[in-house]
């Protein structure tokens, strides 16, 4: 068993080989799906598996990976662990982007593998980089072709903050991802590609929208639980307390002496200015949160503006694909009709071939018919001289007898040139 799917392996890479740059067949691609996954199963994801994964990424891209991935019931995350340290990973940055791309894409289309996205979306922003830290050439048309291509239209994209994907990673993935869409020339793609984009993006903006609510809510809380612990409680006791003295107070003021009653208020106020330091801190504290609103809120104006400004560019793009549509359907019908003239021109030529080639064999035959009939007639001209040669073949020679000799072959002779056949 072992031989046999490193021979179907090995011979696929001799193909490839031959074929350089041509896409291989269905027939090809399955055959290599089933021999790679066939030697995971045997051999885990050792360097064998792994050379001939990248090497022959042009076949199936990730799709052996991720059968491979849903054979192994307990240790999904081992298999990734090991394709994501394996020595061929960013050896080639183009190669790793495809196959990555393509199983990130394969991993949302499942819901049963999500749990290993966070390891994706960890290690994806740096794949989109070459070792020198240079942004790759090819990324937005691999990701075109492995990513946005290949997730399925009605799928739901899950919740990143519900991962425990930690939120440096979301924003990397969240950034790298808006700008390869950005980046993206939409013109010309398939329906379902701008579709997936479309979809990508909103889930982006999502959950960029929800981790800037997560932190902000974040720090209203830590700020409300240090203001509740710090200033509440002097803002509401001393307020009580005041208020009790003030009217005991204005029942015993004739009851204390005057001194007395000089002292007792002069901590009152002393308490009463403690109370205001309190609310004007309270005060400066929100002054600080609506800053960060309004600061949350002119950002949220600003993107809402360029969602408008984006809105309109893809409306005029829209319109100038359906101008460019009609257009193209206008140069089509006027193609087809030359077609078909020429179709019809080609076939009348090939009728014009057709009965010209009975003509020539009926020619052929005719002529064959017609020079025999001038051979038989010619024979049946010299029979007389061949029948008088035959009874003088035995007679011996003498001089009567070469003398008629002579005159039958002057006659044969004079046959022959009479019938058109130039001997002199």
């Amino acid at each position: 068993m072992e031989s046999n799917y490193n021979a179907i392996l090995e011979y696929l890479v001799s193909i490839k080989n031959e074929k350089k740059k041509k896409e291989p067949t269905i027939i090809e691609r399955e055959q290599f799906c089933a021999a790679w996954v066939e030697m995971a199963v045997n051999e885990g994801f050792s360097e064998n598996t792994e050379r001939y994964l990248y090497n022959c990424a042009s076949y199936c891209g990730a799709k052996p990976l991720k059968i491979f991935i849903d054979k192994c019931e307990t240790n999904k995350e081992k298999i990734l662990n090991a394709y994501i340290s394996g020595k061929m990973f960013r050896a080639n940055c183009d190669v790793t982007l495809r196959l990555l791309a393509h199983l990130f894409a394969l991993l949302l289309n499942d819901k049963k593998t999500w749990p290993l996205l966070p390891t994706i979306i960890e290690n994806f922003p740096r794949c989109c980089f070459n070792k020198d830290k240079k942004r790759l050439g090819t990324l937005e048309q691999i990701m075109s072709k492995y990513f946005f291509a290949e997730i399925k239209h009605d799928v739901q994209l899950p919740e990143l903050l519900d991962m425990k994907i930690k939120q440096i990673f979301i924003s990397e993935f969240s950034e790298i991802m808006k700008s390869i869409i950005e980046r993206t020339e939409k013109a010309g793609l398939a329906k379902n590609k701008l579709s997936n984009i479309e979809k990508v993006q909103s889930w982006v903006d999502n959950q960029e929208d929800k981790q800037s609510f997560s932190a902000c809510l974040s720090e209203t809380s830590i700020d409300s639980d240090n203001a509740e612990s710090k200033e509440s409680a002097p803002l509401i006791q001393p307020l009580k307390v005041s208020t009790e003295t003030l009217s005991t107070a204005r029942t015993c003021e004739e009851e204390l002496p005057h001194m007395e009653l000089e002292a007792y208020f002069s901590d009152f106020l002393i308490k009463v200015r403690k109370v205001a330091a309190a609310i004007r801190t309270e005060n400066v504290q929100q002054k600080n949160k609506l800053v960060v609103l309004s600061r949350n809120m002119k950002a949220e104006q600003e993107k809402a503006i360029n969602a408008g400004k984006e809105i309109a560019a893809l409306q005029d793009t829209i319109a100038a694909l359906r101008e460019r549509i009609v257009t193209v359907e206008r140069e089509a019908d006027v193609l087809r009709q030359t077609l078909e003239k020429k179709e019809a021109v080609i076939a009348d030529r090939e009728t014009e071939i057709a009965e010209r080639v009975k003509m020539e064999a009926f020619l052929s035959r005719d002529s064959a018919k017609q020079a025999d009939e001038f051979l038989q007639r010619i024979a049946s001209k010299i029979r007389v001289e061949f029948r008088d040669f035959q009874d003088a073949r035995d007679i011996p020679m003498s001089k009567d007898l070469g003398e008629n000799l002579r005159l039958q072959l002057n006659n044969i002779f004079s046959v022959l040139e009479n019938s058109g056949i130039k001997i002199r």
